[in-house]
Protein backbone atom coordinates (compact mmCIF):
# COMPACT_ATOMS: atom_id res chain seq x y z
CA UNK A 1 0.00 0.00 0.00
CA UNK A 2 1.00 3.64 -0.91
CA UNK A 3 1.18 6.23 1.49
CA UNK A 4 -2.33 7.48 2.77
CA UNK A 5 -3.45 4.20 1.88
CA UNK A 6 -5.01 2.28 4.96
CA UNK A 7 -6.96 -0.52 3.58
CA UNK A 8 -6.06 -3.15 0.82
CA UNK A 9 -9.10 -5.72 0.10
CA UNK A 10 -7.48 -9.15 -1.84
CA UNK A 11 -8.91 -12.13 -2.61
CA UNK A 12 -9.11 -14.84 -5.41
CA UNK A 13 -12.06 -15.79 -7.66
CA UNK A 14 -12.47 -18.44 -9.99
CA UNK A 15 -12.49 -17.42 -13.53
CA UNK A 16 -13.15 -19.76 -15.49
CA UNK A 17 -13.24 -23.31 -15.39
CA UNK A 18 -11.58 -26.24 -17.89
CA UNK A 19 -12.34 -29.60 -18.45
CA UNK A 20 -9.17 -31.65 -18.38
CA UNK A 21 -8.44 -34.61 -19.60
CA UNK A 22 -5.88 -36.50 -17.04
CA UNK A 23 -3.27 -38.56 -18.27
CA UNK A 24 -0.46 -40.31 -16.59
CA UNK A 25 1.81 -37.95 -18.72
CA UNK A 26 0.32 -34.95 -17.73
CA UNK A 27 -1.53 -35.41 -14.73
CA UNK A 28 1.60 -33.32 -12.51
CA UNK A 29 1.22 -30.43 -14.88
CA UNK A 30 -1.98 -29.92 -12.83
CA UNK A 31 -1.31 -30.43 -9.81
CA UNK A 32 -1.60 -34.34 -9.36
CA UNK A 33 1.01 -37.94 -8.78
CA UNK A 34 -0.38 -41.44 -10.37
CA UNK A 35 0.49 -44.70 -8.59
CA UNK A 36 -0.38 -48.33 -8.79
CA UNK A 37 -2.65 -49.48 -5.57
CA UNK A 38 -4.17 -52.27 -4.42
CA UNK A 39 -8.25 -52.77 -4.33
CA UNK A 40 -9.35 -56.39 -3.68
CA UNK A 41 -6.48 -58.29 -5.42
CA UNK A 42 -6.75 -56.62 -8.35
CA UNK A 43 -4.01 -54.01 -9.28
CA UNK A 44 -5.66 -50.40 -10.71
CA UNK A 45 -3.46 -47.06 -11.62
CA UNK A 46 -5.01 -43.73 -9.77
CA UNK A 47 -4.25 -40.50 -9.38
CA UNK A 48 -4.19 -38.25 -6.46
CA UNK A 49 -3.68 -34.65 -5.84
CA UNK A 50 0.00 -33.83 -4.39
CA UNK A 51 -0.41 -32.37 -0.98
CA UNK A 52 -3.10 -35.24 -0.40
CA UNK A 53 -2.32 -39.14 0.27
CA UNK A 54 -2.83 -41.66 -2.05
CA UNK A 55 -5.79 -43.37 -0.38
CA UNK A 56 -7.95 -40.29 -1.68
CA UNK A 57 -7.46 -41.37 -5.37
CA UNK A 58 -9.45 -41.07 -8.45
CA UNK A 59 -9.87 -44.23 -10.24
CA UNK A 60 -9.85 -43.55 -13.71
CA UNK A 61 -10.74 -45.45 -16.91
CA UNK A 62 -8.67 -47.78 -19.07
CA UNK A 63 -9.21 -47.53 -22.26
CA UNK A 64 -6.76 -48.81 -25.13
CA UNK A 65 -4.55 -49.07 -22.36
CA UNK A 66 -4.46 -45.48 -21.12
CA UNK A 67 -5.74 -44.18 -17.89
CA UNK A 68 -7.82 -41.09 -18.04
CA UNK A 69 -10.15 -39.64 -16.26
CA UNK A 70 -12.06 -35.97 -16.15
CA UNK A 71 -11.42 -32.90 -13.74
CA UNK A 72 -12.36 -29.16 -13.19
CA UNK A 73 -9.05 -27.42 -13.75
CA UNK A 74 -10.45 -23.57 -11.50
CA UNK A 75 -8.33 -20.88 -12.78
CA UNK A 76 -8.47 -18.15 -10.10
CA UNK A 77 -7.41 -14.90 -10.52
CA UNK A 78 -6.36 -12.67 -7.31
CA UNK A 79 -8.23 -9.21 -7.07
CA UNK A 80 -6.71 -6.31 -5.04
CA UNK A 81 -8.69 -2.98 -4.40
CA UNK A 82 -7.89 -0.51 -2.12
CA UNK A 83 -10.44 1.35 -0.03
CA UNK A 84 -11.32 4.55 -0.59
CA UNK A 85 -10.91 7.22 2.38
CA UNK A 86 -12.89 6.30 5.22
CA UNK A 87 -14.73 8.58 7.58
CA UNK A 88 -14.76 5.83 10.37
CA UNK A 89 -11.78 3.57 11.41
CA UNK A 90 -12.48 1.54 14.37
CA UNK A 91 -10.62 -1.59 15.06
CA UNK A 92 -12.24 -4.00 18.31
CA UNK A 93 -10.73 -6.99 19.91
CA UNK A 94 -12.70 -9.80 21.31
CA UNK A 95 -11.46 -12.66 23.44
CA UNK A 96 -12.16 -15.94 23.26
CA UNK A 97 -12.80 -18.44 26.36
CA UNK A 98 -12.82 -21.96 27.21
CA UNK A 99 -16.31 -23.62 27.43
CA UNK A 100 -16.95 -23.37 31.43
CA UNK A 101 -15.04 -20.34 32.14
CA UNK A 102 -17.19 -17.79 33.76
CA UNK A 103 -18.25 -17.02 37.46
CA UNK A 104 -19.50 -19.65 40.04
CA UNK A 105 -22.78 -19.14 40.54
CA UNK A 106 -22.76 -20.37 44.22
CA UNK A 107 -19.31 -19.36 45.46
CA UNK A 108 -18.26 -16.33 43.45
CA UNK A 109 -15.14 -17.56 42.07
CA UNK A 110 -13.96 -16.70 38.74
CA UNK A 111 -12.92 -19.28 36.02
CA UNK A 112 -11.15 -18.07 32.49
CA UNK A 113 -9.41 -20.22 30.57
CA UNK A 114 -8.47 -18.09 27.45
CA UNK A 115 -7.46 -19.91 24.44
CA UNK A 116 -7.69 -17.06 21.58
CA UNK A 117 -8.76 -13.59 20.28
CA UNK A 118 -9.96 -11.89 17.39
CA UNK A 119 -10.09 -8.46 15.70
CA UNK A 120 -13.06 -6.52 13.97
CA UNK A 121 -13.20 -3.88 12.12
CA UNK A 122 -16.19 -1.09 11.17
CA UNK A 123 -15.59 1.06 8.41
CA UNK A 124 -17.75 3.64 6.84
CA UNK A 125 -17.56 6.01 4.10
CA UNK A 126 -18.94 9.42 2.74
CA UNK A 127 -18.52 8.90 -0.45
CA UNK A 128 -20.31 11.82 -3.09
CA UNK A 129 -23.34 10.15 -3.24
CA UNK A 130 -24.41 8.37 -6.65
CA UNK A 131 -20.92 9.14 -8.02
CA UNK A 132 -18.74 6.51 -9.94
CA UNK A 133 -16.23 5.82 -6.46
CA UNK A 134 -19.65 5.39 -4.53
CA UNK A 135 -21.07 3.14 -6.51
CA UNK A 136 -18.27 0.79 -8.03
CA UNK A 137 -17.12 0.44 -3.94
CA UNK A 138 -20.90 -0.77 -2.88
CA UNK A 139 -20.66 -2.93 -5.97
CA UNK A 140 -17.37 -4.95 -4.57
CA UNK A 141 -18.78 -5.06 -1.22
CA UNK A 142 -21.51 -6.46 -1.82
CA UNK A 143 -19.70 -9.28 -4.48
CA UNK A 144 -17.06 -9.77 -2.13
CA UNK A 145 -16.26 -13.70 -1.43
CA UNK A 146 -17.46 -15.65 2.03
CA UNK A 147 -13.46 -15.23 3.06
CA UNK A 148 -10.61 -12.23 1.95
CA UNK A 149 -7.58 -11.17 2.68
CA UNK A 150 -7.42 -7.85 4.55
CA UNK A 151 -3.85 -5.36 4.76
CA UNK A 152 -5.12 -2.87 6.57
CA UNK A 153 -3.39 -0.27 9.54
CA UNK A 154 -3.06 -1.41 13.59
CA UNK A 155 -2.75 0.67 16.69
CA UNK A 156 0.21 -0.13 16.92
CA UNK A 157 1.31 1.72 13.36
CA UNK A 158 2.05 -1.75 11.96
CA UNK A 159 0.17 -2.90 8.76
CA UNK A 160 -1.11 -6.88 9.40
CA UNK A 161 -1.94 -9.05 6.70
CA UNK A 162 -5.01 -11.44 7.93
CA UNK A 163 -8.31 -13.53 6.73
CA UNK A 164 -11.56 -11.44 7.51
CA UNK A 165 -14.87 -11.82 6.38
CA UNK A 166 -17.50 -9.25 5.73
CA UNK A 167 -20.49 -8.33 7.79
CA UNK A 168 -23.59 -6.94 7.32
CA UNK A 169 -23.92 -3.58 4.96
CA UNK A 170 -25.46 -0.21 5.66
CA UNK A 171 -26.30 2.68 3.54
CA UNK A 172 -28.85 5.11 4.09
CA UNK A 173 -31.79 6.14 1.45
CA UNK A 174 -31.49 9.85 1.07
CA UNK A 175 -33.60 11.05 -1.70
CA UNK A 176 -36.25 9.36 -3.57
CA UNK A 177 -38.09 10.96 -5.83
CA UNK A 178 -38.58 8.25 -8.25
CA UNK A 179 -36.91 5.09 -9.89
CA UNK A 180 -34.39 7.31 -12.08
CA UNK A 181 -34.44 9.95 -9.37
CA UNK A 182 -32.69 8.85 -6.17
CA UNK A 183 -29.71 9.21 -3.51
CA UNK A 184 -27.92 7.08 -1.55
CA UNK A 185 -25.97 8.37 1.20
CA UNK A 186 -23.37 6.69 3.28
CA UNK A 187 -21.88 3.32 3.24
CA UNK A 188 -20.54 1.01 6.01
CA UNK A 189 -19.79 -2.31 7.00
CA UNK A 190 -17.78 -4.87 9.46
CA UNK A 191 -14.81 -7.24 8.96
CA UNK A 192 -14.72 -9.86 11.50
CA UNK A 193 -11.09 -11.91 11.86
CA UNK A 194 -11.53 -15.12 9.98
CA UNK A 195 -8.99 -17.23 12.43
CA UNK A 196 -8.72 -16.37 16.50
CA UNK A 197 -5.18 -15.71 17.24
CA UNK A 198 -3.91 -18.23 19.85
CA UNK A 199 -3.45 -16.73 23.36
CA UNK A 200 -0.01 -16.75 25.00
CA UNK A 201 0.28 -16.08 28.45
CA UNK A 202 3.62 -15.98 28.78
CA UNK A 203 4.27 -13.56 25.92
CA UNK A 204 5.13 -9.87 26.75
CA UNK A 205 4.57 -8.01 23.76
CA UNK A 206 6.53 -4.37 25.16
CA UNK A 207 10.18 -4.65 25.23
CA UNK A 208 11.90 -3.88 28.98
CA UNK A 209 15.91 -2.42 29.17
CA UNK A 210 17.89 -2.22 32.25
CA UNK A 211 19.21 1.52 32.42
CA UNK A 212 21.99 3.39 34.95
CA UNK A 213 22.58 6.84 36.43
CA UNK A 214 25.11 8.48 35.03
CA UNK A 215 25.40 10.14 37.88
CA UNK A 216 25.89 6.93 39.61
CA UNK A 217 26.28 3.72 38.42
CA UNK A 218 25.36 1.86 40.89
CA UNK A 219 21.57 2.91 40.70
CA UNK A 220 19.90 1.05 38.09
CA UNK A 221 16.49 0.16 37.19
CA UNK A 222 14.72 -1.89 34.66
CA UNK A 223 12.11 0.13 32.50
CA UNK A 224 9.96 -0.11 29.37
CA UNK A 225 10.38 0.78 26.22
CA UNK A 226 7.61 3.38 26.41
CA UNK A 227 9.81 4.82 29.20
CA UNK A 228 13.08 4.38 27.38
CA UNK A 229 12.98 8.40 25.96
CA UNK A 230 12.11 10.33 29.05
CA UNK A 231 14.82 8.50 30.95
CA UNK A 232 17.48 9.28 28.31
CA UNK A 233 16.40 13.04 27.96
CA UNK A 234 16.84 13.13 32.22
CA UNK A 235 20.61 11.45 31.61
CA UNK A 236 20.19 8.02 32.31
CA UNK A 237 21.90 5.64 30.02
CA UNK A 238 20.83 2.30 28.20
CA UNK A 239 22.94 -0.75 29.49
CA UNK A 240 21.00 -3.72 27.75
CA UNK A 241 17.74 -5.39 26.86
CA UNK A 242 16.71 -7.97 29.17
Amino acid sequence: MKQGEILEIIYERVVEVERIVLTESNCEKYGYLSTQTSIKGQTYIVFYKKEDSPENFIQPEISNGVATTTINNNITKTFSHIAPPCSEYKISFADVDKEGSGRNSLTGEMFRERIGSYSMLNIAWNLIPNSKEYNNWYKILTHLPKKVTLRMLTPSGEIQNKEYYRGDISTDLYLFLDKENQIWNGLSTTFTQWEIDPYDDGFEPVKKYLIKDTKSSNIKKTIYEYELEKYIEEGWTLEKEV
